[in-house]
């Protein structure tokens, strides 16, 4: 157990794991706010490749 703490290999995950679940978090609440906004264009751009 020690020696995973030490490992700097370790702290180097924790943080891109952190930051993976900041990006996530900042994307579900952009998401949120403009979600109507962007249903529509998905909506319009998935109806033009038709």
């Amino acid at each position: 157990m020690m020696r995973l703490l030490l490992d700097p290999r370790a702290s180097e995950l924790t943080e891109v794991a952190l930051m993976l679940a900041l990006v996530a978090v900042v994307a579900m609440v952009a998401l949120r706010i403009l979600g109507v906004n962007i249903r529509d264009l998905i909506q319009n751009v998935a109806n033009a490749l038709r």
